[in-house]
Order: C-alpha cells, then sequence, then structure tokens
C-alpha cells in the first residue's frame, strides 16, 4: 500500500510487493490520507484523513469494492492510528475527546460502545497477533493492556513492558530496557 497525491488529492495505491501488475487505486477527496492498518483478511484498509477546520477522522477502505472511503468515526475531535483486531471484530485508535490523547476500543465494523483502554499521552495501538492484547507507547515507554470480548470487553489495567527514552512513538525510541 502506498499513498500518493496528484493536483493535491491523495489516494491509496495497492501494488504488488514486485510491482507487477496494475495498480489498483483508491482516490480520496483530501489532500492528505495516511494509511493506517490492513485487516488481517484482507478486505479493510483503515485511513486517517483531515476533517477540515476540526482535526482527524477514521475512514476505511473496503479493497476490491467500492473505489471510496467508508467514515468509520467522524467528529470533531481527532482520531487517528485505526487497527483492526486480528479477528476483525474491534477498532482501537487514538482519539483526544476527553482533552488528552487516549487509546479506545470499538467494535468494528460498527457499534457505538467504547472503551477507553490507555492512560493519557499514546501513539498508536497495535495488536499482538492472537487479539489478546493492545500495545501502545507513552512518555514512559510501551505499555500493553490486555483486551477481552468483542461486543462488550473487558481491558486490564495497562503495564509497563519496556521502559524507553520517551516511549511516546516507538519508531523514536532508541534504547529500551525490560520494565
Amino acid at each position: 500500500i502506498i499513498g500518493t497525491a496528484d493536483m493535491g488529492r491523495a489516494s491509496v495505491e495497492i501494488i504488488q510487493a514486485d510491482a507487477s501488475g496494475t495498480p489498483e487505486v483508491y482516490p480520496t477527496k483530501f489532500d492528505r490520507t495516511y494509511v493506517n492498518s490492513w485487516s488481517r483478511d484482507g478486505r479493510t484498509i483503515v485511513v486517517t484523513v483531515p476533517h477540515v477546520g476540526m482535526g482527524w477522522d477514521l475512514m476505511t477502505i473496503e479493497v476490491g469494492g467500492k473505489k471510496e472511503l467508508t467514515p468509520f468515526l467522524a467528529t470533531k475531535f481527532e482520531e487517528s492510528y485505526g487497527s483492526i483486531s486480528p479477528d476483525g471484530k474491534l477498532m482501537a485508535y487514538v482519539s483526544n475527546e476527553t482533552g488528552l490523547t487516549q487509546v479506545y476500543v470499538r467494535p468494528f465494523p460498527r457499534g457505538d460502545a467504547k472503551w477507553q483502554v490507555s492512560p493519557p499521552s499514546v501513539s498508536g495501538p497495535i495488536w499482538s497477533t492472537d487479539g489478546k492484547r493492545l500495545y501502545f507507547g507513552t512518555t514512559q515507554g510501551v505499555m500493553s493492556v490486555t483486551i477481552a470480548g468483542t461486543q462488550a470487553i473487558t481491558a486490564g489495567e495497562p503495564q509497563l513492558v519496556l521502559k524507553g527514552n520517551n516511549g511516546a512513538q516507538g519508531e523514536s525510541c532508541v534504547t529500551f530496557e525490560l520494565a
């Protein structure tokens, strides 16, 4: 997956790893589109797009479907870093709806319920391969929280798993030590 921009409009393109074949292009009406994740079944791509004057929203693209973005979460707050659970039943994301940046989990593809599962000041969540744990960065380092259920979830207490020099973004952490 790559993001491209043409004449002020971004698009998402799916290309073969060896660059063979014709790219599948999903145009957007936005000047920026950030790809966050791709569902394990390969059917859904999650993107963050700008919401004029309001921040960022989460949208999805159905691979092989209509060439348009579908809103997942579009509010007056900033929602970003969407990540679909391995079983495809939950979406973890970052929002500032409380005034602090925190990780939330909602049913996917639709559902009004939501659960805040992190302390403030976090980076984007990443699911464990079995979908039972979420990892995210904080100013202390990388934390994890256990997640159980799909329509009504239970979240454990966040635990520090790696101490880092800032932890807020995994790619910016130079050193880690086991917590």
